[in-house]
């Protein structure tokens, strides 16, 4: 009949394979991508080197790979909670706008009371933690 165990541990094995399949697709996809950059990165040290000079070409190839290593690295270090605290914030505008213009709520009123508390509270420790 209806077993609930079963049926979690199908799901839990489906998400598995999914997870595992996805993950094998990454790994294929940044080898490829490696590969890639490895051949672009000769064919322009080719072209600069018959242009100007070997050394010009190594100076070129070595800025164009410090500057991108820079910006992903300052992208890496930006905290992703201030990007959610940026969309947060306008969300809880867009809301206050929408209740001001008499636009229909979603939500119940202790529901609505519920997640401003939550989201205050959030607020208050993220701020504490800092």
């Amino acid at each position: 009949m209806f077993d609930p165990a079963a049926q979690i541990e199908a799901a839990v094995k489906a998400r598995a394979r999914q997870g595992a399949r996805r993950a094998g697709l990454m790994i294929l996809s940044g080898l490829l991508l490696a590969t890639g950059l490895g051949f672009l990165t000769v064919a322009i040290w080719i072209v600069a080197a018959e242009a100007w000079s070997p050394q010009a070409a190594g100076l070129m190839l070595g800025v164009i790979y410090l500057g991108l290593g820079g910006i992903v690295a300052a992208m890496a270090s930006s905290s992703s909670s201030d990007h959610g605290a940026h969309h947060q914030d306008h969300t809880h505008h867009d809301a206050a706008q929408q209740a001001r213009s008499g636009a229909a709520n979603p939500y119940p009123p202790l529901a609505e009371a519920f997640v401003f508390g939550l989201d205050t509270a959030l607020r208050l420790r993220r701020g504490r933690d800092r």
